[in-house]
């Protein structure tokens, strides 16, 4: 493609076990304000700012956000509610050419779908982590062990989801701790997608 065309909108989607560094990742690849923020029905955590990652909201203003279609994904997690809205996403697309944005394998295709309508890329990767990486992440957590248990108990389902993912999209979170291979691995995959 010549120099002069517009480069697609993108959203990437990162998927992996609980506990993988999605969260790390993305804070070592992107800017904050490339976030796409869910909006989410649970409390809010020990030493979280709300509005960061998360923002906090009541059962009744998540309703209404169902009810005037403005959610690209909504999943129900731990008896919690988390989905982004579709005018977080376009909001945020305005301001950058990528955004970013970490899910369940469930909610993969609503943002497919999402960006089909509107004209948007979107880019799936999945990250693999070993059950041992694993628990030596959830060493650092500052979650009730019966949270861990539970979050452990779900990786053996989890990492199944990898063989949905074509190799070059499957980031390894072994490599070092927290992800800076991944992230450039990421970054390259983004650039190779660039220049198509």
């Amino acid at each position: 493609t010549k120099g002069t065309s517009m480069v697609k909108k993108k959203i990437v989607v990162i998927v992996g076990p609980s506990g993988s560094g999605k969260t790390n990742l993305i804070q070592r690849t992107f800017k904050p304000k490339q976030v796409l923020r869910s909006i989410t029905t649970r409390s809010m955590r020990p030493g979280e700012v709300d509005g960061d990652n998360y923002l906090l909201i009541t059962n009744d203003a998540y309703e209404a956000h169902k009810a005037n279609d403005d959610m690209i994904q909504t999943v129900t997690y731990d008896n919690n509610q988390y989905g982004v809205t579709k005018s977080e996403a376009l909001s945020k697309l305005k301001q950058f050419d990528t955004v970013v944005v970490a899910v369940v394998i469930e909610s993969v295709q609503d943002y497919v779908d999402f960006g089909q309508l509107n004209d948007i890329d979107v880019i799936s990767v999945f990250t693999y982590i070993s059950k041992d990486m694993l628990l030596k992440h959830f060493e650092n957590r500052t979650e009730s062990q019966e949270q861990k248990e539970h979050r452990i108990a779900k990786y053996d389902d989890e990492i199944k989801n990898a063989k949905l993912f074509d190799s070059n999209h499957i980031l390894n979170m072994d490599a070092d701790d927290f992800g800076a291979s991944a992230s450039h691995q990421l970054l390259t995959l983004l650039d190779s997608i660039n220049k198509l």
